[in-house]
């Protein structure tokens, strides 16, 4: 078993709370490490008819590895003392405020700088910059598959973190056709100007993705 950071917005990270979030989708780069059936008879690949198979392992983890989220926080005093060491944590998805214990490593490793006032006068640490020892969060990979972005199904538009409240028609068409709305829009506000090419990873480009499941543990 492999443990590996992964990023999460604020919405995301809200959606994993609640339990309405079960799946992510990421980029796979290069795209060209998924191999096509033709290209794999041209490089002599066997078994042939191995169609729209990654060439590469998923970055990400498989089946059975843990991915450890980093988000948003904010970062209160360093203590220090015989019966604890560690510093106060506030994550900015729910404001909530913990002790999160850390090693004298990880203290001298970690160069960012406490804040001690209370959480809404303080400044926000982007995700990015999160240690391991502050992350409150780990999900266990349960399935890692690729596909097309569009291919994407209602029912995984809606363990993307889909917000249910919204759906208030008889009409389970419509649900499905809101919730796709919806995970289009969330992937077009992270990618839509990222990757190569006129459409880059938009969803109007289609690219290929990692689909990963998962659990909170």
């Amino acid at each position: 078993m492999k443990e590996r950071p992964i990023l999460f917005s604020v919405p995301m990270v809200r959606a994993i709370l609640d339990g309405s979030k079960t799946q992510t989708r990421r980029v796979v780069k290069p795209q060209s490490a998924i191999l096509s059936d033709t290209m794999s008879r041209t490089l002599g690949v066997r078994p042939p008819n191995i169609e729209n198979q990654p060439v590469i392992p998923c970055p990400y983890g498989q089946l059975g590895d843990q991915l450890w989220v980093k988000e948003n926080f904010h970062l209160g005093e360093y203590v220090k003392g015989p019966n604890a060491q560690g510093a106060v944590i506030a994550y900015a998805t729910n404001k909530q405020s913990c002790f999160r214990h850390m090693t004298d490593a990880e203290m001298d490793r970690c160069r960012l700088k406490p804040d001690p006032r209370p959480w809404a006068e303080s400044r926000t640490i982007p995700s990015i910059l999160m240690p391991r020892w502050a992350s409150r969060l780990t999900l266990e990979i349960t399935e890692v598959r690729v596909e097309r972005l569009q291919d994407i199904s209602p029912g995984d538009c809606r363990a993307e973190g889909h917000p249910t409240a919204w759906e208030v028609s008889a009409d389970q068409r419509v649900h499905d056709d809101a919730a796709r709305d919806w995970y289009m829009d969330l992937w077009d506000s992270i990618n839509a100007e990222k990757g190569p090419g006129e459409h880059g990873y938009s969803w109007a480009g289609n690219p290929w993705v990692w689909a990963i499941s998962f659990k909170r543990i």
